[in-house]
């Protein structure tokens, strides 16, 4: 993700490096000759954090870095595609868009040093509830999970869940209710930014959660049902971009 002229020699000057920048705090960068007079100074590009999610701005084909999953039974259509979208900072979006009984998602697995780490993603939920009533109650369902895991080498086992939904009746109060290690926030339709701090949202949001104990994470994107959805019902679709998880350096 993430060489060296023959002739000239890069000098890093460290001491006194407030006074070379104007007090600001960023090296200054001197090129010699080798005879050691200086031909050109620069100030130094300060290195963007590292993005541990792999292909998050989508720039690549979504197979790269990321896992679909489809429900047993397939039934009702499902797309999976990346689109041009001027909502994203990087030009381009994942499309999810399902409808019919089971789930589409895709998902990608982190090994973490630390949870001081800035979660930032750009989401778009929609989905329709195509039935409610005493005998058969439906709605599509649309959504941006991160799961923390105990062990780095399985998903099999799980801490606890920052949900992100679409807003519906139906999701709200029949089906997902907040706990001490789950947590879920419900979106309208329209462009949803998220950005916080993993370690703070585990205390503020999670508080079962032993974060000690968080070894991995998951990002899973959404697009299925809940309820008793027939082929052809209950569509629903996500968009999303940016997805970042930052280092957060002093």
């Amino acid at each position: 993700m993430f060489s060296r002229p023959s002739v000239l020699v890069l000098l890093f000057i460290l001491a006194g490096l407030s006074a070379c920048s104007g007090g600001s705090g960023t090296p200054t960068v001197v090129v010699e000759n080798e005879a050691g007079t200086p031909i050109a100074a620069a100030t130094a590009t300060p290195t963007p954090p590292e993005n541990l999610v792999q292909n998050g701005d989508f720039q690549q084909h979504w197979q790269q870095g990321w896992e679909r999953f489809i429900g047993e039974t397939i039934e009702g259509q499902s797309v999976t595609e990346v689109v041009e979208t001027t909502a994203a900072n990087s030009g381009k979006a994942i499309r999810l868009n399902h409808n019919g009984p089971t789930e589409l998602r895709i998902s990608q697995f982190i090994t973490m040093t630390t949870l001081d780490v800035t979660l930032r993603a750009k989401i778009n939920l929609s989905a329709e509830s195509t039935c409610w009533g005493l005998l058969r109650a439906c709605t599509g369902l649309a959504g941006f999970v991160l799961t923390l895991h105990p062990q780095r080498d399985t998903t099999e086992a799980t801490l606890g869940q920052l949900v992100w939904l679409n807003a519906d009746r139906y999701n709200e109060d029949q089906y997902f209710e907040s706990s001490g290690s789950q947590n879920y926030t419900f979106v309208k339709p329209g462009w949803y930014t998220i950005d916080l701090n993993l370690q703070e949202a585990i205390i503020d949001r999670l508080p079962a959660v032993d974060s000690t104990q968080v070894q991995a994470v998951s990002i899973t994107l959404i697009a299925g049902t809940s309820g008793e959805c027939k082929t052809g019902e209950c569509p629903a679709e996500i968009h999303a971009a940016d997805i970042e998880l930052l280092h957060i350096t002093p």
